[in-house]
């Protein structure tokens, strides 16, 4: 982005456009009184060019978040565009071979969901058998 430039920046006859302009044209005023949150009317030429400064700074972050805003668009056009879709190069059989596949695997982690849940159940302290310790020991050693 380019230097902002500063009030000396501008020519004379250049200040003197831009009053004339906001003094003379109803719409451009009421823009400005609108963004400045403030009435115009009164003003000296100076603080009428200092309004018009400031929509110029605010319409140069309104670009910039433009531009940011193409640039992420862009961004994630590619990365949709760079996806690899797999069902899209394969042959009809090839299709339903790995639609099988697939149903293999989601009925394995049903599965293997429900084998996690019985073990955590059967590991909880309440289904657990207390034996005596004596009990172990009698039959290990054949009493």
């Amino acid at each position: 982005m380019a230097r902002r430039r500063l009030p000396q920046d501008y020519t004379a006859g250049e200040f003197d456009a831009v009053v004339a302009q906001i003094q003379g044209n109803p719409r451009l005023r009421a823009d400005l009184e609108t963004i400045a949150g403030y009435s115009l009317e009164g003003r000296p030429p100076r603080e009428l060019f200092d309004a018009f400064r400031a929509m110029e700074g605010a319409t140069d972050v309104m670009a910039a978040v433009v531009r940011y805003g193409q640039g992420v668009q862009a961004v994630r056009r590619t990365r949709v565009e760079m996806e690899f879709d797999p069902e899209v190069d394969l042959t009809p059989q090839q299709a339903e071979h790995v639609a099988e596949l697939q149903a293999k695997l989601d009925a394995e982690r049903r599965e293997k969901a429900e084998l996690k849940a019985a073990l955590k159940v059967a590991q909880s302290p309440r289904h657990l058998v207390q034996l005596p310790a004596d009990h172990i020991t009698r039959k290990a050693v054949g009493e």
